[in-house]
């Protein structure tokens, strides 16, 4: 049996709110197959986030680990090529253009030759490449933040809400970018309320609580 591409085993990640604990993520394990849209359910404040910052290296779990291809990993330590993350706030360098920022990825690699127009047209954005964040509305910002995360050609994708700013036909541009990416080998972990990533992804994930809900 092969081992899965990414797992959380047994991950707990709390908080201390004055004298209460917050469980923020409990006990969760979960594996992630390579070439599958996974949708990540669940209603504010369920953990969705926190999950996918564990999953990033971006929070430690309190307990549990990450595991990257059956072995125990530090996210922390993945390079661009194998995890690449879409945060809520899209983090844009300002003085880039939006080609500039969508060819981070590949170019932090070494491949400077790296071209993102392709991914920018993909996503409805040909017009803009020259254009630099502030020249750009939040929803232009996501998509331009959605092709530098894939302009690396990642093993691994974790995108937060990566439609929350977008209307319903860029919304199905960016969950169809996702399903080719998937189509190409990489797996696709989408934290989201958009009842229309149901329709592109492979398999529902709802978690509640900080736990995943068992079906």
């Amino acid at each position: 049996m092969t081992a899965p591409l990414m797992s959380a085993v047994a991950v707990s990640r709390w908080y201390r709110r004055g004298s209460e604990t917050v469980h923020a993520v409990d006990r969760v394990t979960l594996h992630l197959e390579p070439g599958v849209v996974y949708l990540l359910q669940g209603p504010s404040g369920s953990g969705k986030t926190t999950l996918l910052n564990v999953l990033a290296g971006w929070e430690r779990p309190g307990e549990g680990h990450v595991e990257w291809r059956g072995e125990r990993v530090d996210p922390r330590s993945l390079t661009w090529s194998d995890l690449a993350v879409v945060p809520q706030r899209v983090g844009l360098l300002p003085e880039m253009t939006a080609g500039e920022n969508a060819a981070l990825a590949p170019r932090i690699g070494g491949d400077r030759r790296f071209e993102a127009t392709a991914s920018l047209i993909a996503l409805g954005l040909a017009d803009l490449e020259d254009s630099f964040p502030d020249e750009l509305s939040v929803g232009q910002q996501q998509r331009v933040a959605i092709a530098r995360a894939l302009g690396g050609g990642p093993a691994a994708l974790l995108a937060d809400e990566p439609t929350s700013s977008q209307d319903e036909d860029h919304a199905r541009i960016v969950l169809g970018v996702l399903r080719s990416a998937a189509a190409s080998g990489s797996m696709c972990l989408i934290a989201g309320h958009d009842p229309i990533a149901e329709e592109y992804a492979d398999a529902v994930i709802i978690m509640r609580d900080g736990s995943l809900v068992v079906s």
